[in-house]
């Protein structure tokens, strides 16, 4: 869950990085210049980070469950469920 949270703190900053760019060129650029499409990008990046986050914890947690299963001897297919969830 670690690397998971790391990762999306790094897209996150990404997101923000875009923001500042925008900022940045408004201020130096005249209305010539529309940074529409940074602010707009930046609000995907954002969403993206999240979705990545969200997809990355619900794996994790999948993975979780099937080992308590595994463990408990109620799953037939555990170790191959692991091995292969593992391997991503």
């Amino acid at each position: 869950m670690h690397s998971a949270l790391q990762q999306f703190q790094t897209n996150l900053l990404r997101a923000r990085e875009l923001g500042k760019l925008a900022v940045a060129v408004t201020k130096i650029t005249t209305t010539a210049i529309d940074v529409s499409d940074m602010w707009r990008a930046q609000i995907v990046l954002g969403v993206s980070a999240l979705d990545y986050l969200v997809h990355e914890l619900a794996r994790i947690g999948m993975i979780e469950i099937s080992k308590v299963a595994f463990d408990s001897g109620s799953s037939q297919h555990g170790n191959a469920l692991l091995a292969s969830a593992a391997s991503n």
